[in-house]
């Protein structure tokens, strides 16, 4: 079993956060980022996204996510449901 020692994966953990707080101020649309995944806004994926795909979700508030994958990674943003009003 391979192990990384204590100060050497403190030294990547620090140098991640310091990627991430660099790549969360160069991109405003930015949500968040976990394995293979990154949330955006939906105006920053649309953004960059021009085609994606949807799938529906089973949220009241949230009940569209668009997403698209790009070199192994799942972009993706939820879409608001749309209140209507009455005229």
């Amino acid at each position: 079993m391979y192990f990384v020692k204590p100060k050497r994966m403190k030294d990547k953990l620090a140098a991640c956060a310091k990627d991430y707080t660099k790549l969360y101020d160069e991109c405003n649309g930015l949500c968040g980022i976990d394995e293979n995944r990154v949330h955006l806004t939906r105006a920053t994926f649309e953004e960059m996204f021009s085609e994606h795909e949807s799938r529906d979700r089973k949220d009241d508030e949230y009940p569209t996510e668009e997403f698209a994958v790009y070199d192994g990674v799942r972009f993706f943003c939820l879409v608001k449901r749309q209140k209507h009003e009455e005229a």
